[in-house]
């Protein structure tokens, strides 16, 4: 578990639950808190392109979030491109990229 103190950032996210013939559909938006630190290391996505991410965050175990979902950080909306669960003890918490 992840302690609250350290989730000093409150974010907006829409997550991705498809996509049909006019692009990608989105779920109700819901606040979350986190924590978020530049990044700026090469990572693969699911398709395998390379990809340099702008964010790394950290939600809490409870944040359930997918890639490919949008989050909006300072005014700006940043996509998902890796979710990571971490277990230390259990289910600790969420390291997502953005991008």
């Amino acid at each position: 578990m992840i302690f609250s103190f350290l989730l000093v950032h409150e974010v907006q996210v829409k997550s991705l639950i498809g996509h049909n013939a006019y692009g990608s559909s989105y779920g109700e938006s819901f606040t979350a808190q986190c924590r978020i630190e530049p990044y700026n290391q090469i990572v693969r996505d699911e398709k395998g392109t390379d990809n340099v991410p702008r964010y790394r965050a950290f939600f809490d175990a409870s944040v359930r979030i997918f890639i490919g979902s949008s989050v909006f950080y300072q005014s700006k909306e940043y996509k998902v491109i890796s979710v990571a669960e971490q277990y230390g003890f259990g289910f600790s918490h969420v390291e997502v990229l953005l991008q």
